[in-house]
């Protein structure tokens, strides 16, 4: 008999809920002041995300960016595209992430990454033509792992 109250006990106190939710924030939804603040700043570069594999569905951002420039090497598998920020006039470099089994081996291969390398010729290109002083990267999967790339290794970049 104490055996099976003591699991009843344990399976009834796994039950309870805190009335509050702790997560030291104070907004009504549990999400922190500076996450919402990073999703307001963040959702349309997600969307940029999305629109640069060019698929039927594409999110509405006409208003906000313009489309520059695509770039593709079809020997490496790499695509991005170059929007321009309508609201801030600044520019945006956005990097299509894995899409084939050739992406495993030119861009999700740890020694030799030939995307990565890419991605940095296209940036100097794009800084050179278009002046642009500050540029703002993004991307979905490898691509933002190529996004990441480029920011740590040239300046200027967000």
């Amino acid at each position: 008999m104490k055996p099976t109250l003591m699991i009843l006990v344990v399976l009834l106190l796994g039950c309870v809920t805190p009335k509050e939710i702790l997560t030291g924030c104070d907004h009504y939804s549990g999400w922190c002041n500076e996450i919402r603040d990073l999703a307001v700043q963040s959702w349309k570069y997600a969307q940029l995300s999305k629109n640069v594999y060019e698929q039927e569905y594409q999110f509405k951002v006409s208003d906000l960016f313009k489309r520059i420039e695509s770039f593709e090497n079809k020997a490496i598998d790499f695509n991005a595209a170059l929007y321009q920020d309508l609201e801030s006039e600044g520019y945006v470099l956005v990097f299509r992430g894995t899409d084939s089994t050739l992406d495993y081996r030119r861009g999700n291969n740890p020694f030799n990454q030939e995307q990565n390398s890419y991605a940095l010729e296209i940036f100097d290109d794009i800084r050179k033509k278009y002046g642009a002083e500050k540029l703002t990267v993004a991307g979905h999967s490898l691509g933002g792992g190529i996004a990441t790339h480029v920011s740590l290794n040239r300046g200027n970049v967000t």
